[in-house]
């Protein structure tokens, strides 16, 4: 989809899509300029289970999600669903995997271009190892499955990256992005534009970088057009089925 959506601001394309019945529909798309504003959903599914799903790590977003999480404290177990979101802000990650943590955890490593913490007017704004701290007393300590695809990106990673590294969460779906790094600003570039280059890189407890490599599911469970026509959506389905089958958790 990207690769349609590139390019110049009223330029055309012309696409091709197969119908349900498999007759071929063509049209041409003209390139606007769209804006979404950030969504979450949040709810109990028919099973008992918890799920979540959110478009991106917005900070606006945060309160409302832990919210929802503190209401489905009790459930047997919780779903993120993260496919296609994109990531965002790496601070609002890393609180909201805290909330799925009984103890402080060290989380990942933090590589920068100099191997220090970055620092702005010198003082430090990063840790090397940052360590994570859970709410006392409000973690949600039941399994947990994560749903990823190719469009799980960025903050989404770390967030993936840390819950299975330290064993609280499995993931379901299909591999990630591979696209963790972060930058600390914008950078002036003649012409008047401006840059953001990385000013960071993670690696994880096993000295992986998801960056470039992606993350793997533990259960993968790849899209297919049948169910897509169906309107099934078997990811959700086995993170379902393996949440029922998982031992229960305080």
């Amino acid at each position: 989809m990207s690769r349609l959506s590139t390019g110049e601001l009223g330029t055309r394309v012309a696409v091709q899509v197969l119908r349900f019945d498999g007759t071929p529909l063509t049209a041409t798309l003209e390139r606007r300029a769209s804006r979404t504003a950030p969504t979450l959903t949040a709810r109990k599914l028919p099973s008992g289970h918890g799920y979540i799903r959110f478009s991106g790590f917005v900070r606006s977003l945060q309160d409302d999600i832990i919210n929802e999480l503190r209401k489905m404290k009790d459930t047997p177990g919780m779903i993120i669903d993260l496919r296609g979101n994109g990531g965002g802000s790496g601070a609002m990650s890393a609180q909201l995997i805290a909330q799925f943590l009984d103890q402080d955890t060290q989380s990942w490593t933090v590589l920068t271009r100099t191997g220090k913490p970055i620092s702005i007017f010198g003082v430090p704004v990063t840790k090397l190892e940052p360590v994570l701290k859970p709410p006392k007393g409000l973690a949600y300590t039941k399994p947990l499955v994560i749903l990823t695809n190719e469009a799980s990106a960025s903050a989404s990673e770390m967030f993936s990256m840390v819950l299975r590294d330290t064993k609280r969460a499995t993931i379901i779906g299909e591999r990630t992005c591979g696209c963790l790094l972060a930058y600390m600003g914008l950078a002036d570039v003649p012409g008047g534009a401006q840059m953001a280059y990385s000013e960071m890189g993670y690696v994880n407890r096993d000295g992986t970088r998801v960056e470039g490599n992606g993350i793997q599911p533990d259960i993968d469970v790849p899209i297919a057009r049948e169910d897509l026509l169906l309107g099934r959506d078997r990811a959700l389905e086995r993170a379902i089925e393996f949440l029922h089958t998982s031992p229960r958790r305080s």
